[in-house]
């Protein structure tokens, strides 16, 4: 028996009521169960409940064993002074209050609906990556819907987070926090860590002085990522030399600047070379000057997509890097690329935006933007899709992605609605 499995037939009272007496005979009526604490103290709080005949209100701690209400020293903790019944699997000990007084107990070891235990144990104990996968086609659609809604907004809150963290290094100016983590997903997984330093190396501070010139912009980024101090395979990798040799200078940039060699290419098609998408930041920053402020007044989802939709610079149009021609190249952000720094970015800062705001219209727009761009592809939504469940959209994409992470990969199956339902089903 694990204590988690004790939380969950607690939370839904999926245990044998009849009769229900304490250890020392009384009788006890639950009325309500409380919820579930996620902080430090009892298992449950707010808890109602009926012990022969009187009313208590209170919280609800849960043990396998009673006896490990004095190995947890609870009994010299003021924090469960406020416990009106200790829930247990077994034993035979008191548990008493830091005062002294003695509090009730039930023990659920025989009390237990047949098979849901085992149902639990069949689940977390099987190989399948998905633990449900079997069993899943037994799940009523609505269960699965509910925990896709939550873990989309799990996930989303918690990319919100992180753009949080990064808006308060930044002493909250939002304009240095969107171009650093647009650039970050710009460099995808290969080129993540190089993006990150130029942003660190070229505040947006100092290329905001020349967003009315892109070239300039290209000069400075190009120049700070180490693509101009070596022999110039071009004209145009020149004159961006030339002029990054002056802003350089003009800004003591020199001790800053990025070698070369970390940025990768690899086995990479030319549209994603980071010299491809060192350009489409150019782009991002000259023709988004303000992007943070045309992302809050976006008014729906089709505005939000067109801040991507910028043009890089005639040079690169035709290059994906110096001095390497490609006539294949449109000139613009691809479709992917957009959608990822909208699931990844735009979507997250919005999400922020409400936080900061403490306006929830900014949350739904984020919500409402995920839901209006379409599913990831990927091994995880591969799995989804194989045990028959249709992934629509990036809100779908993501809650899949969550879901199958922190959930299924960890088997907290006991947390998932999902499985929380299959554990009554499977009996079916």
């Amino acid at each position: 028996m694990e204590e988690a499995f004790l939380h969950y037939i607690w939370k839904y009272q999926y245990f044998d009521k009849d009769q229900l007496k304490t250890t020392a005979g009384l009788p006890v009526n639950i009325i309500s169960p409380g919820h579930y604490n996620t902080d430090a103290g009892p298992d449950f709080l707010n808890a109602k409940i009926k012990v022969d005949g009187m009313e208590w209100y209170g919280n609800v701690e849960i043990h396998l064993n009673n006896q490990d209400w004095y190995r947890h020293q609870h009994h010299k903790d003021p924090l469960y002074d406020n416990v009106i019944l200790h829930v247990c699997w077994d034993g035979n000990s008191d548990a008493r209050r830091s005062d002294g007084t003695e509090m009730p107990i039930i023990l659920l070891k025989n009390r237990l609906i047949n098979g849901y235990y085992t149902n639990y144990k069949s689940l977390i104990k099987n190989k399948d990556s998905i633990a449900c996968q079997k069993y899943f086609h037994k799940v009523e659609r609505l269960k699965v819907f509910s925990m896709f809604d939550k873990s989309a907004t799990e996930r989303l809150k918690r990319k919100a987070d992180h753009a949080m963290e990064i808006l308060k290094a930044n002493k909250g100016d939002w304009e240095a926090t969107i171009y650093q983590l647009i650039a970050i997903n710009l460099g995808a997984t290969k080129n993540k860590e190089p993006f990150q330093q130029l942003t660190q190396v070229l505040p947006i501070s100092i290329l905001q002085h020349y967003r009315q010139n892109i070239f300039q912009v290209e000069a400075l980024i190009f120049g700070m990522a180490g693509y101009l101090g070596e022999a110039a395979a071009d004209s145009y990798q020149a004159v961006l030399r030339k002029e990054f040799s002056f802003l350089m200078k003009k800004h003591k940039l020199g001790n800053l600047i990025m070698p070369k060699v970390q940025w990768l290419n690899a086995r990479m098609r030319p549209g994603n070379f980071p010299t491809v998408r060192l350009a489409q930041l150019a782009a991002i920053i000259a023709q988004r000057p303000h992007l943070y402020d045309q992302l809050a007044h976006a008014e729906n989802a089709k505005e939000v997509k067109n801040l991507l939709d910028v043009n890089v610079s005639d040079y690169w149009r035709q290059h994906y890097d110096f001095g390497k021609p490609n006539r294949k190249n449109k000139g613009k952000i691809g479709t992917s690329t957009k959608e990822l720094i909208i699931i990844n970015t735009l979507a997250p800062l919005l999400a922020a935006l409400s936080r900061h705001m403490d306006d929830a219209l900014y949350m739904e727009k984020a919500l409402t933007l995920l839901q209006s761009v379409k599913a990831e592809k990927n091994h995880i939504i591969k799995k989804w899709n194989d045990i028959g469940l249709e992934v629509h959209s990036a809100f779908d994409s993501q809650a899949a992605i969550e879901i199958f992470n922190n959930y299924c990969c960890a088997r907290k199956c006991l947390s998932c609605n999902i499985g929380v339902s299959l554990i009554q089903e499977m009996n079916k």
